[in-house]
């Protein structure tokens, strides 16, 4: 068989070498030909290109005797990027497409000869591993001929080019095993071994050939070489475009796996390599619009892994989105995904450009929604989430902002709770900026603490965090007041967790606004301080209207006597101008004299009047004064007192709470102290934790991987001191009482009394610790609630819970 082989190996190689004598000697013929009508014809410059002369054409066939004298133009193995030339120039722009054709035909000359070369070494290899390679290829299990060929490309790409295009053949099969498993392989290869890191493919044409001698330095064997790789990276990007052009199928068909693994191949192309990116990024972003709503989701995951790899995409990322957002056959769902993409971007002041145009895209969006008051989806959630984020990264005109006041507050009235939150968190943030916080903000705010929605919402410690921001910069210390009773009123019909962060909130409000801590100790004094002030207004007010009665009585006998001394120097100087002037002159200085004493005494009696009636006026208005200040007063002093016993009232009411941690922090609240707590409670005092430790379990340490910072953090509890022992292991019970939360003292004083109970010695042994009776038995537990009921295992009322 050997023998056989061999034969007709020899026969083979005699007949290429035949074949190859007689093209070389039709090539001959041509050229004279082409010789000699050139010769008759115009200039040869006008033909040929300097660079493709005559010379040229015999070195190509001179390489073609090379070549058949076993010879490689580049040698087998290693990758074929390392024999690439980097350092070229740039094209130049003036290179004719006759020039590139006639390099193309050489170039794809050189190629096939080395490829058919290595075949022909290949096939005379009889070495077990050659002979095992050939053997799988042609009857191996399909695992198996994948990897030989992945294997063989690996080997030597270039001269294995026939079995690349093998395996892209493959992926275009309508079995979708096959066509997915020679799509894994063939990724592998584009990123291991294939594609370059840092450029792009270039096409044959986009080469320096007018300085093709002038790089190689005249050498022929460095030109063909040139010319061969040249056209390889040419091969390879057509290649590629198929390969993407099959994986593109296969994102599109009916199976959801083979849709997932078809987007894992774009995904991790586009992030490895810049080949063909932007076809590749289309493609990405077009799954966002899947009828499947976990491709959608992947597709959306997938963007933002993009993103936080590539941060300098973000805004190329974001108007690839846009388009799909504004596709008309789009689907509500999808618009849904690629909004929540976008708003996990990771924004920072460098990117005014971008959030300005996420602003935009969330506007309109927001606006198209309310129009057609599709307002109880995710939808509008999701926009108010994007703009809150990106607001404060972004250059926006107030009109911009202003144009929505009226639709954003109208939405938090109007929609469900979470999305009124958004609402109040953008106008918060919206105002803070300007330094304005207007009262129409508090009023929905103070509403929105009424919601009913609030008891079962995922969003307490947003809401209480946007609640703490906003009383702590309000400067209308009643208003403050009116929030902290609604919030303690709220408190009555909510969960322990949600109580204790609010008590908390309190506390801390009380630290800031020394006004507010007057709410615990204000109630029985004020209305006391209130009365005297009345009674001080209403004598200042009566010595006022005495004060002006005596003053009117004063002016009206001043006038009086003034007028009484005119008339009498009047009458004296008129006797003495009678004495001296005629009858008729007394008669009239007579008459002038009682007419004057009677204008005088009328006017000092008219005075008199006005001065008492003005008098009289003025002590009316002064008591009429007095008694409304009073009545204003008292009124005060009475809902004063209402507020201040009011919040006496819940807070007492909160002291007696169930749970010792609201009864602890009630306490602390209403002997005037802080609380003083560093955990969350609306995470440590929820009814699942304590189902958890009632049961021995500690919460699993779970790590999850956050694609963006944007992204909510993971739900899992992670406990820390004392709350991260078991209940029942000997570290815990060898604290002390003091240093165990109180919704804990229980499990403490149980497991240490157990713990006493096994250390008697019963018929001289000791119980072993894990045996069954060491487990929890009902008598034994029936037993000691008995106990705590009667009082015989007291309650350590003066514990500090936030140790």
């Amino acid at each position: 068989m050997r023998e056989k082989k061999k034969s007709d190996t020899k026969k083979s190689s005699t007949e290429t070498e035949k074949s190859g004598i007689k093209d070389t000697k039709s090539k001959a013929k041509t050229k004279s030909v082409d010789g000699d009508k050139t010769s008759k014809g115009k200039k040869v410059s006008d033909v040929q290109h300097p660079e493709v002369s005559s010379t040229t054409l015999s070195t190509a066939v001179s390489t073609n005797k090379d070549v058949h004298g076993k010879k490689y133009l580049v040698q087998p193995g290693g990758k074929w990027l390392d024999e690439s030339f980097e350092n070229d120039p740039v094209v130049s722009t003036d290179i004719s497409s006759q020039l590139v054709e006639k390099y193309r035909v050489m170039a794809e000359k050189l190629f096939h000869n080395d490829v058919s070369l290595y075949t022909e070494k290949k096939s005379e290899d009889t070495s077990g591993s050659s002979a095992w390679i050939q053997t799988v290829i042609s009857s191996g299990t399909l695992g198996d001929k994948i990897a030989a060929l992945s294997s063989m490309v690996q080997n030597s790409p270039i001269h294995n080019a026939p079995k690349l295009d093998t395996m892209i053949n493959m992926c275009k099969k309508k079995g979708r095993r096959e066509a997915l498993m020679a799509m894994e392989s063939l990724k592998d290869l584009w990123i291991s071994e294939l594609l370059p890191d840092n450029r792009k493919l270039r096409k044959f044409s986009r080469h320096p050939f007018d300085q093709l001698s002038k790089i190689t330095g005249g050498n022929k064997t460095a030109k063909n070489k040139r010319l061969l790789l040249w056209y390889f990276e040419d091969f390879l990007k057509k290649k590629y475009e198929e390969y993407l052009e099959a994986v593109k199928l296969l994102s599109h068909d009916t199976v959801a796996a083979v849709k997932s693994s078809a987007l894992s191949a774009i995904y991790e192309l586009l992030v490895q390599k810049p080949e063909q990116e932007k076809y590749l990024l289309s493609q990405l972003v077009n799954k966002v619009g899947d009828p499947d709503y976990k491709i959608a989701a992947r597709t959306s995951h997938l963007l933002g892994k993009l993103v936080a790899a590539h941060p300098q995409m973000k805004l190329v990322v974001a108007e690839e989105v846009e388009t799909v957002l504004y596709r008309p056959n789009i689907g509500v769902k999808a618009q849904y995904y690629a909004v929540c993409f976008l708003n996990q971007f990771v924004l920072s002041h460098d990117e005014p450009e971008l959030a300005a145009k996420l602003i935009s895209i969330y506007f309109a969006f927001f606006n198209a929604f309310v129009k057609k008051k599709e307002i109880d989806g995710k939808m509008l959630s999701a926009l108010l989430t994007g703009v809150n984020r990106a607001y404060p990264f972004a250059k926006v005109d107030d009109e911009t902002v202003n144009a929505q006041m009226d639709t954003i507050f109208r939405v938090i009235h109007i929609a469900p709770f979470q999305t009124g939150l958004q609402a109040l968190m953008l106008l918060h943030q919206v105002m803070d900026a300007r330094q304005a916080m207007s009262d129409r903000y508090y009023m929905a705010l103070y509403k929105k603490l009424a919601d009913s929605e609030l008891k079962n919402s995922p969003k307490q410690e947003m809401f209480l965090n946007l609640l703490f921001k906003s009383l702590k910069a309000d400067m209308v210390l009643q208003r403050v007041k009116a929030f902290v009773k609604r919030l303690l009123q709220v408190c009555s019909c909510q969960q322990p967790s949600f109580v204790c962060a609010s008590l908390f909130l309190v506390s801390e409000l009380f630290r800031l606004k020394d006004g507010l801590k007057a709410l615990s100790r204000v109630a029985d004094r004020m209305p006391q301080q209130l009365c005297r002030l009345v009674l001080v207004t209403a004598k200042v007010s009566n010595l006022y209207a005495s004060i002006t009665a005596i003053d009117c009585n004063l002016y009206a006998s001043v006038t009086a006597i003034d007028c009484n001394l005119y008339a009498s120097v009047t009458a004296t100087v008129c006797s003495l101008y009678a004495s001296v002037m005629l009858h008729i002159t007394a008669t009239v200085c007579s008459l002038y004299a009682s007419v004057t004493a009677t204008v005088c005494s009328l006017y000092a009696s008219v005075t008199a009047t006005v001065c008492n009636l003005y008098a009289s006026i003025t002590a009316t208005v002064c008591s009429l004064y007095a008694s409304v200040t009073a009545t204003v007063c008292s009124l005060y002093a009475s809902v004063t007192a209402t507020d201040c016993n009011l919040y006496a009232s819940v807070t007492a009411t909160l002291a007696g709470h169930y749970h010792p941690s609201v009864s602890h922090f009630a306490n602390t609240l209403l002997n005037d102290q802080y609380v003083r707590y560093t955990g969350n409670p609306l995470q440590d005092f929820t009814l699942i934790r304590f189902l958890d430790r009632f049961v021995y379990r500690n919460p699993k340490k779970t790590i999850t991987e956050r694609v963006s910072v944007m992204q909510p953090k993971s739900k899992s509890y992670q406990p820390s001191g004392v709350r991260s022992l078991l209940v029942n292991s000997e570290e815990f019970m060898q604290k002390a009482e003091s240093e165990v939360p109180l919704d804990e003292v229980f499990f403490h004083r149980y497991f240490s009394k157990k713990e006493e109970k096994k250390k008697v010695v019963v018929k001289g042994d000791i119980e072993d610790e894990d045996s069954d009776a060491s487990s929890v038995e009902d008598e034994e537990f029936d037993e000691y609630l008995d106990e705590l009921e009667t009082g015989e295992i007291g309650v350590d009322k003066n514990v500090d819970f936030a140790r």
